[in-house]
């Protein structure tokens, strides 16, 4: 009976642990997945490695913008930032995105816009601990037309130290859930 229970736990585990890994990649990618100085991409992370996943494949198109038009910022002033990636016959799609100083050093704040949409990592749940990263969630993966849209607002800082650079990365599928 011992031995019984045992094998029911393994088997429970490991169908767990396959339902986890499921949801973890339609619930935004690993922090640090943004292509960014000292980390990996979505191409090369644990999110969406295979034989097939290859950086900048298909005729995706994508965008970032800004509610300053200017492109400057004021110290300690909230900004909306939209990210938006299209693909035809596609309708999963994914992102992250982190600010960044000169220096490589995580640069103002990410907060939500939209919860429903999208998700953050905090700095401590990180492996850069001065960076903050935001991704789609599971909610805002999925879209009924071949564009995704996603918006967040970032804080200037409120000591400038140079100019600021964000590294968004996205993803676009088809999701089968399959390497393809």
């Amino acid at each position: 009976m011992k031995s019984n229970l045992k094998y029911v736990c393994v088997i429970a585990i490991f169908v767990l642990s396959i339902i986890v890994k499921l949801l973890a990649k339609s619930a935004g990618a690993p922090a640090h997945s943004t292509g960014a100085p000292g980390e990996l991409t979505c191409s090369n992370s644990t999110c969406h490695a295979g034989k097939t996943a290859v950086l900048n494949i298909g005729s995706g198109v994508t965008s970032i913008s800004f509610e300053d038009s200017l492109n400057k910022f004021v110290a300690g002033k909230k900004y909306i930032v939209n990210v938006s990636i299209s693909q035809d016959s596609l309708t999963k799609y994914g992102f992250q995105a982190t600010a960044l100083n000169d220096f490589e050093e995580g640069y103002g704040e990410i907060s939500l816009k939209d919860s429903k949409k999208t998700l953050i990592h905090p700095p401590e749940k990180t492996e850069f601990l001065d960076r903050m990263y935001v991704d789609q969630s599971t909610n805002g993966n999925t879209f009924t037309s071949r564009k995704a849209n996603w918006q967040f607002y970032w804080i200037a800082p409120d000591e400038i130290k140079g100019p600021v650079t964000f590294y968004v990365a996205y993803v676009a599928g088809n999701g089968d859930k399959a390497n393809t």
